[in-house]
């Protein structure tokens, strides 16, 4: 016996209590291997023995148990920390370790259970709803995306043929990683840059695999664009960057644009002028400019946006190269 690690705050008297007084024998056999085992299964140095050990933890059994422990904490929490170590890919026990999850109320068990229950598509809204929860939340929420990216192309029919073929596998991982990215992306544009669940998913994103063509909407990139102006928080910023960094062909189509519609035709004495100018087009970019790639929508229309009475009016920008007209209300 080599004992628990640390993290898990399980002694080896309670998982052998554990065994004691189980009937069922995969429990007892997995509660062993999470006795003796002295690694989180992350950490194991053979990816084979990992996978194989992680997908014997018997879901069903270990919810049952944890479900039938209510009023006696440390029990509960020991088959919790035990479910916490699965790692179930498809078919029923991955869906029944998902509505598991959505049975918790305590902020500090789905942080738990989260990141295990995060291996399917279906967890994003959970993985989404967690990024505006407590600290502990977001975090799991974090790890359980990456979960749901490195783990959702591992085959655990054939592990030995998934660790072999690196190449193929890390492809792979890329291009789940950028659909991942595109669905974070999407809630992003949704809720606007000043909410208070944009600053996760962009660290989550941050370190997905993103593909070297990795590309997204006119709408996003505006987003993008949009948080980096008005969020003044240095890591969120950073983010961002790095983020843009990967869209190559979006900054061009937004260089041309603006070199086109504004700079092309100012001429800037000194630096601030220019700074002057960049602001001023962004505005217009993102309140007063149709754009073809979204139905030639604006981005953040106002609320003069649609008016159908009214005197019309027309705002210019850098000494009216841009140009903006609206209806007054009535």
């Amino acid at each position: 016996m080599l004992g628990l690690q640390e993290d898990y705050a399980v002694t080896r008297e309670q998982v052998l209590a554990l065994v004691d007084r189980e009937s069922s024998l995969s429990v007892q056999s997995w509660a062993m291997t999470f006795a003796m085992n002295p690694l989180p299964p992350a950490k194991l140095s053979n990816d084979r023995l990992r996978i194989e050990m992680e997908q014997t933890v018997p879901v069903g059994q270990m919810i049952e148990r944890a479900n039938a422990t209510r009023e006696h904490p440390d029990q509960r929490q020991l088959y919790l920390r035990i479910l916490a170590r699965a790692s179930v890919r498809e078919g029923g026990e991955q869906q029944e370790l998902l509505a598991f999850y959505r049975t918790l109320k305590s902020e500090q068990e789905r942080a738990l259970i989260l990141p295990a229950a995060a291996t399917t598509l279906e967890a994003f809204p959970d993985l989404w709803e967690a990024f505006s929860g407590v600290a502990l939340l977001q975090n799991a929420a974090v790890e359980g995306l990456g979960n749901l990216v490195k783990l959702r192309v591992k085959s655990f029919q054939s592990a030995e043929e998934t660790i072999r073929s690196t190449t193929r596998s890390l492809s792979s991982v890329n291009r789940f990683a950028a659909e991942i990215a595109n669905r974070l992306l999407e809630k992003i544009v949704g809720v606007g840059p000043q909410d208070k669940r944009v600053a996760t998913p962009l660290r989550a994103m941050d370190a997905l695999p993103l593909p070297q063509a990795w590309s997204i909407n006119e709408g996003a990139l505006t987003t993008l664009l949009s948080i980096l102006e008005n969020r003044p928080e240095p890591p969120i910023r950073r983010r961002v960057l790095r983020l843009i960094l990967n869209l190559n062909s979006h900054l061009e189509r937004f260089h041309r644009s603006i070199k086109d519609e504004a700079l092309d035709r100012m001429i800037f004495f000194g630096e601030n002028s220019l700074r002057r100018a960049v602001t001023a087009y962004i505005e217009h970019y993102h309140r007063e400019r149709n754009h073809q790639g979204l139905g030639n929508r604006i981005i953040e229309p106002g609320d003069e946006v649609g008016r159908g009475t009214g005197s019309i009016h027309c705002r210019e920008r850098l000494g009216g190269l841009l140009q903006y007209y609206y209806r007054d209300a009535a």
